[in-house]
């Protein structure tokens, strides 16, 4: 017998609620048929209509709380997924987009809970540690997110972003040679991989290794860089004598920030990692008032 496509079960289901408007039943199908085809308000008025007869029904409230998440209404999503939590603490589908969406408005503290209620529920789940990593690292605790992504790592050990991310938290952690191995670990899975160039290069200025530095912070420059790269680049340049190439980048990467005086704090606070340089500080304080006047003509 041939398998009913999505459509042709969500007509069905639709005749079948005509006839049992009381049955919550089809009423549920319907309501899943639509979201199998990307129909969600559809969906949630459906959904709307078996809460009023089940109002209890955590599987109908938590694909609630999905459907606002489908059309990035995470406020009202997280009040479904909230009330189903009440109900079952341990539906597990329920408390993952329940700490998800936490994380989607950036209440990053109450959605690592949620994250470390859950991986004590299913323990062998690389997204959640994953999550729960990203939101230490959010919060600042780099220890915390790399026990966390050191997890998830050992459950999906060629996932780039997992490695990268350790990478990063090594970095603010100034354990650059921990952030180096796990740059380079990616570049061996991921030769593509762009987005750690310049982490890279920033770490190997930061050990005194400048030439790789430029090395890598020069590829980044020319593989969408971010802001920060671009003035890194531009330390190293200033670094090696070279201040009109390093005027050059400081300047593209100011145009990079959204205020003028957040580049030049950010300018400011660097200086510590030229010192092993021997840069004066005095032509350092210098070069920043002229970037500052230059950066009024931007």
């Amino acid at each position: 017998m041939e398998k009913k496509t999505n459509q042709e079960q969500l007509n069905y289901y639709l005749e079948l609620s005509k006839d049992e408007p009381e049955n919550a039943y089809p009423l549920k199908q319907v309501a899943y048929y639509y979201q199998q085809l990307g129909q969600f308000k559809n969906a949630l008025e459906y959904h709307e209509k078996v809460a009023i007869l089940q109002p209890l029904d955590t599987w109908n409230l938590g694909n609630m709380g999905f459907c606002y998440q489908q059309e990035d209404d995470y406020y009202t999503a997280l009040s479904f997924h909230q009330k189903t939590y009440t109900i079952d603490e341990n539906d597990t589908w329920n408390l993952g987009h329940l700490a998800y969406c936490y994380q989607q408005i950036d209440e990053f503290r109450n959605a690592l809970t949620y994250y470390e209620v859950l991986h004590q529920l299913n323990p062998k789940d690389a997204w959640i540690f994953q999550n729960a990593g990203f939101c230490a690292q959010e919060l600042y605790d780099y220890e915390k997110a790399l026990k966390y992504y050191k997890i998830a790592n050992s459950l999906t050990p060629q996932n780039t972003y997992i490695i990268d991310s350790m990478g990063y938290c090594y970095a603010q952690n100034n354990q650059l040679e921990e952030a180096i191995e796990c740059f380079l670990k990616v570049r061996q899975i991921s030769p593509q991989e762009v987005w750690n160039l310049g982490p890279l290069g920033w770490a190997y200025f930061r050990i005194g290794d400048i030439e790789k530095g430029k090395s890598y912070l020069e590829k980044a420059a020319e593989n969408a860089p971010e802001n920060h790269d671009l003035m890194h680049l531009g330390h190293v340049y200033f670094c090696l004598g070279e201040d009109e190439k390093a005027k050059i980048y400081y300047q593209k990467s100011m145009k990079m920030f959204e205020e003028k005086e957040e580049f030049l704090d950010d300018f400011e606070e660097e200086y510590e990692y030229l010192k092993q340089y021997q840069v004066n500080m005095g032509e350092y304080r210098q070069l920043k008032m002229e970037l500052s006047f230059l950066g009024n003509n931007l």
